[in-house]
């Protein structure tokens, strides 16, 4: 099944930049070929050019979510227990 207004062409061109990239590795079964996605490349990519220099904010960020979701949880459980309150 395609996708509207793209045809197989264009597919197959895509694939084929993506499998000289090593992005994805090609299996045929019979006439039936099966692409699966090569995460190695997008690891090297992101523990070389983003990796060092992301590591800090995302770790940053992290907390902060974190934090945020146990203060959400702090307060949703006084909301339950001041509801018990008579």
């Amino acid at each position: 099944m395609r996708a509207p207004g793209h045809d197989a062409a264009g597919g197959d061109q895509a694939f084929g930049v993506a499998g000289k990239a090593n992005l994805i590795a090609v299996v045929w079964r019979g006439r039936e070929k099966l692409h699966y996605l090569n995460p190695m490349p997008l690891h090297e990519i992101y523990e070389r050019w983003i990796g060092k220099y992301e590591r800090h904010r995302l770790r940053a960020l992290s907390d902060l979510k974190k934090g945020l979701e146990q203060t959400k949880t702090r307060k949703s459980n006084m909301i339950k227990k001041d509801q018990f309150v008579t």
